[in-house]
């Protein structure tokens, strides 16, 4: 199957970090080098969007520099996550000149991450185009005092949130040991939380109160008919994971190859790594089979379970599924 036009993708750069978190869900096993004709395939495909993945980028920001630079598409936006200890005014004098968004990661005191000192978040304080990235997990399990330590922290490098939405953590063969396969409990604190969250946004935005952009952005795109009509949700023809040496990913956190920059992706080789479960769901082409590297299947319970309240939302506020999805595109896309 050919490759069409994609919407994003994302570079893994390495898998080299300057931090072992021991709830890290990358493998850490690979490194790559780097291809210069990954550049060309990026200027041919016309991304609307380049996320830069490690390992830490910021470990590879010469190859972020040569990317950029090297791409024809001059309204391509860029993006990557860090944990902010590599961060320096060069590197913010760059991202700034080329409007690249930059995520630090906020996993909740609770976990004994250490954190960059003051100087280095004042550093990051500097970018024009930053956010935070949280995620939920057995260790930082209450989700209320995430969200108030996360706010905190927003506030030393300028971000206020009014909301903090943390992503579950995705349960590995990398990380499952350490983090004991968390149970269903804290999938359903993660349910109550999310639902609350999303009935909440989208009551703001029918009755045209303030609401974060970004989360109800993430509430409308997550439940798009038809979103994953081949492949996962992380290798799929809107989004692909590529390494810096043009081999495509099945997903960021692992090293199946299937694909590169000159054959494309293999749709076939893709398929038989979905699991018998998905390829009967009805919600298959909704989720995009959420983490295929996933050991546990919480989050598969996650989305049915979200997915019903969303439904039931709409029914509460008397709009179709349809038309929410049809206010949402001319609110945040149309009138872009």
């Amino acid at each position: 199957m050919p490759i069409k036009t994609k919407r994003r993708v994302l570079v893994k750069l390495g898998n080299n970090c300057n931090l072992s978190c021991s709830y890290c869900h990358a493998s850490k096993n690979s490194e790559y080098t780097y291809n210069p004709d990954i550049i060309d395939f990026i200027n041919k495909e016309q991304f609307d969007k380049v996320a830069f993945g490690g390992g830490e980028p910021l470990l590879y920001f010469d190859m972020i520099k040569k990317i950029v630079e090297g791409m024809d598409k001059k309204d391509t936006f860029y993006k990557f996550s860090t944990n902010g200890f590599l961060i320096t005014d060069t590197i913010v004098e760059f991202c700034n000149a080329h409007s690249i968004g930059v995520q630090i990661s906020f996993d909740g005191y609770a976990t004994g991450r250490r954190y960059p000192n003051d100087e280095r978040l004042a550093i990051f304080a500097k970018l024009h185009n930053k956010s935070i990235n949280t995620v939920l997990w057995s260790a930082n399990a209450d989700i209320e005092q995430l969200e108030r330590e996360c706010q905190a922290f927003g506030q030393k490098i300028g971000i206020e949130l009014n909301h903090v939405l943390p992503s579950f953590m995705h349960q590995t063969a990398v990380n499952g040991e350490n983090l004991k396969r968390a149970d269903r409990e804290l999938a359903r604190s993660y349910i109550k939380y999310y639902n609350r969250a999303m009935e909440s946004y989208i009551y703001r935005f029918l009755q045209g109160q303030r609401f974060d952009r970004g989360l109800m952005m993430k509430f409308g795109e997550l439940f798009n008919d038809n979103l994953y009509m081949h492949g996962t949700m992380c290798c799929n023809e809107n989004n692909l994971m590529m390494t810096a040496s043009g081999d495509f990913l099945l997903c960021p956190y692992g090293s199946n190859k299937v694909g590169n920059i000159y054959s494309g992706v293999d749709w076939e080789l893709v398929e038989s790594y979905i699991p018998a479960r998905c390829k009967v769901c009805a919600l298959r082409s909704k989720c995009g089979c959420s983490c295929v590297s996933n050991v546990t299947d919480n989050e598969c319970y996650i989305y049915k379970n979200t997915y019903n309240h969303f439904l039931k939302v709409c029914d509460k506020y008397n709009i179709t599924p349809q038309a929410l999805k049809a206010k949402i595109k001319q609110v945040f896309i149309d009138k872009q």
